[in-house]
């Protein structure tokens, strides 16, 4: 039997997250840069913030040297890259916010995330927002090195909140949504066993 999927959230229908969406309309433009991996991913949120935000758009690759897109974005845009430890914080002083248009997140487990950046140098060069979070992840099913390393739609959210005030947060009941489901599909004691040991 064929398993049938949502066109939208490209979720078997049964794991379909689309009627818990909100629409949000945003001034700045956010471009999340994904790792082929998380495409499919059964605990991805990079999909949620893009059917989210009416200015989210995702673009797949590893190297992006060549990306007609991304490029284009690059010398047309005023951009920021969003991407933890600064290596002088004092670097995030010299723009302003409000110079910037387009917001870019790398999507991917950070060993990915980082090979992204060291593949495309020209993401080095932009300035960076790095995101100090001081709560733990909302993102119980996938281990981050620290506590409060944030998800793809989380970092996206805080961007939100810093440079447009804007309350997205509602976002998270779709991430818990997929978190609920999939702790249903596996069984309270496997969840328990492997994600609630600390």
């Amino acid at each position: 039997m064929t398993r049938e999927y949502c066109p939208q959230c490209d979720k078997a229908v049964k794991a379909c997250f689309c009627h818990k969406l909100n629409k949000y309309t945003i001034d700045s433009q956010i471009i999340i840069l994904q790792h082929p991996t998380e495409k499919g991913h059964p605990l991805g949120t990079a999909k949620i913030a893009e059917l989210s935000l009416d200015k989210c758009k995702i673009i797949e690759g590893e190297d992006f040297s060549n990306n007609e897109q991304l490029n284009l974005i690059l010398q047309n845009k005023k951009c920021c890259l969003v991407f933890p430890k600064l290596e002088n914080p004092k670097d995030q002083e010299r723009f302003s916010f409000q110079d910037i248009q387009t917001y870019i997140v790398i999507d991917g487990t950070w060993k990915k995330a980082k090979k992204i950046l060291f593949l495309n140098p020209q993401l080095e060069q932009l300035p960076r927002l790095s995101i100090q979070s001081y709560q733990k992840s909302n993102y119980i099913l996938r281990k981050e090195p620290k506590d409060n390393y944030l998800s793809t739609l989380e970092a996206t959210i805080e961007v939100l909140k810093i440079v447009e005030n804007k309350d997205t947060t509602s976002m998270l009941e779709t991430l818990k949504f997929i978190q609920d489901f999939q702790i249903e599909k596996m069984g309270f004691e496997t969840f328990k066993h492997n994600y609630l040991k600390d």
